[in-house]
């Protein structure tokens, strides 16, 4: 099962938000040309490693924060934040037009930044020939496309914290809606290897010039036991819907501006031991010259 998580209110006030995407990427960057797009890795003196995957290569935060941030049930939990902003300068543009590679689907590239085949199964519906229902994965991300209005835009990340015990993979992919819409959809999964989750938030940023007009989830629910929850959003004929498995504490919208949305899962302190929670959203964007937003997480452990 997918996982995602966030600290109770009172601790994620003294907790940072995802470091800013944007920033200029770490010494420590290396950029590897596929043939079919980019990944971008850098990896930071403390030990934390993250990975990229998209058609552009992408500007990373120059540190990777890992906090000792709050005392949620006489514990010390720990925290790590991410982001990615794609590059635009890195792909050419013939007659004002940027030739985009055709780049592989979420799964292959999450394959591609290391995920092991379980995780990179559950983001298959990602795919651009969706996953009929009977046979959908953990993810159950069912998704009605117009010939029209097949996925063009995958950007996958992953994350390892805390020498290893803490991973994170997730994707945003982007469907043309018409009519200068398109809907963006993400999924995210973050996993404890001899820790435990308390938190994890993923989310998208987008630049300016860009509207995003309808989010999902748009609220918080609170969950007394595990419980399926679906996210999706519908404009000119394309419905983009992810259905997961939460469970408690609570679930649902943590950041909404004009061009930023984050998801959460919230743990409420209690923590979870070598386990996955999930993450996942869906939006409606009226978008702007540049329409290709980044991506940005925290994850909070124990």
């Amino acid at each position: 099962m997918l996982g995602v998580a966030c600290l109770a209110a009172s601790a994620i006030a003294v907790v940072p938000e995802a470091a800013p995407a944007g920033a200029v990427s770490s010494p420590g960057t290396v950029v590897t040309n596929t043939g079919h797009g980019y990944i971008t890795k850098a990896t930071y003196a403390n030990g934390d490693v993250v990975s990229v995957y998209g058609a552009t290569k992408v500007k990373l935060p120059g540190a990777a924060p890992v906090v000792s941030a709050a005392v949620v049930n006489g514990r010390m939990v720990h925290s790590s934040s991410g982001g990615a902003t794609p590059d635009l300068s890195s792909v050419p543009t013939v007659n004002g037009k940027l030739q985009l590679p055709s780049t592989p689907s979420a799964h292959d590239e999450l394959i591609a930044l290391g995920a092991p085949a379980a995780v990179a199964d559950e983001f298959k519906q990602f795919d651009s020939s969706p996953v009929a229902s009977s046979t959908a994965t953990a993810a159950k991300t069912n998704v009605v496309v117009p010939a029209s209005a097949t996925p063009f835009w995958y950007l996958c990340a992953s994350d390892s914290a805390s020498s290893g015990k803490i991973t994170m993979y997730g994707c945003d992919r982007l469907l043309n809606a018409g009519g200068g819409y398109q809907e963006d959809e993400f999924l995210a999964s973050a996993t404890a290897n001899g820790k435990e989750i308390s938190g994890f938030e993923f989310g998208v940023n987008y630049p300016s010039g860009n509207a995003i007009i309808t989010w999902k989830p748009s609220n918080v629910a609170t969950y007394g036991s595990c419980t399926t929850t679906t996210t999706s959003v519908t404009y000119g004929g394309v419905t983009a819907s992810s259905t997961d498995t939460e469970c408690p504490q609570t679930f649902g919208l943590q950041v909404i501006t004009g061009t930023t949305f984050e998801s959460k899962w919230d743990g409420h302190g209690t923590g979870y031991s070598n386990t996955s929670r999930s993450d996942e959203g869906a939006t409606l964007v009226h978008y702007g010259a540049n329409r290709y937003p980044g991506l940005v997480w925290t994850m909070w452990w124990y």
